[in-house]
């Protein structure tokens, strides 16, 4: 535990590769236990779902990950790039892995919203490959999610993006709602935008990305020793 540096758990666990999503959903499962949290059906269902049964293509599924990462830590277009190319070959050593439809959606929106590549066939990438992962899972939350950051950061149809993105918090409430947050700010709601920020961060208490746009939040409000409690957060998370 941070905030006393506190020893709560730990588990060895000596299991076959083949094993590694039933070893991650039995390691979070444990992990809810031991620091006593409500896990809903919904997210129990997301723990144990196997993303893909192709070791290789979750393999390059990381890779890209990696590879994303890096590209906004450095804003290097080069590595958005090799991030696309992993895991466009995860989707051809599994056709049917949604997760990297997903990831490659997202990274083309933002792409296109943050200026590496505003062209329409940047946009045209990123709706081809959350059609195709809504077709393969059409329930699936973080399907609908690379959707609405396309109404959003694509379209710019905030009020369209916003009605995906409340749809997917009923179906799973502790789903990671800082997007919501962000759409908010650009319809002008701050005082959804700040309450549901400060949601998501008790939901991720450790993203500085989170408490720096909470603390921007307040400031937009006139808030300015709030904002100001919310910067320090931040930089206490990441100095």
């Amino acid at each position: 535990r941070v905030i006393d540096d506190t020893h709560l758990w730990s588990e060895r666990y000596d299991r076959d590769i083949e094993d590694i999503f039933s070893v991650q959903s039995e390691i979070a499962e444990q992990v809810a236990q031991q620091l006593d949290l409500t896990v809903l059906e919904p997210e129990r269902r997301s723990l144990n779902a196997r993303p893909t049964e192709n070791l290789e293509a979750y393999d390059n599924y990381l890779q890209g990950r990696e590879h994303e990462e890096r590209g906004w830590a450095h804003s290097d277009a080069e590595e958005f790039k090799r991030a696309i190319e992993m895991l466009v070959r995860a989707t051809k050593l599994d056709p049917g892995f949604t997760l990297a439809y997903v990831r490659i959606s997202y990274i083309h929106s933002r792409m296109y919203f943050f200026g590496v590549d505003r062209t329409e066939e940047r946009l045209a990438r990123s709706r081809a490959a959350v059609d195709k992962a809504l077709e393969l899972q059409p329930d699936l939350p973080e399907a609908h999610q690379a959707l609405a950051f396309n109404y959003y950061w694509g379209l710019s149809d905030y009020d369209r993006a916003a009605e995906i993105f409340e749809s997917v918090q009923k179906a799973r409430p502790n789903f990671d709602p800082q997007l919501l947050g962000y759409i908010q700010r650009r319809q002008g709601k701050w005082k959804q935008c700040l309450e549901t920020l400060e949601k998501a961060f008790r939901i991720n208490p450790r993203d500085t990305q989170i408490a720096y746009e909470t603390g921007g939040a307040n400031i937009s409000m006139h808030r300015y020793e709030q904002a100001e409690e919310w910067f320090n957060r931040a930089l206490s998370i990441y100095p």
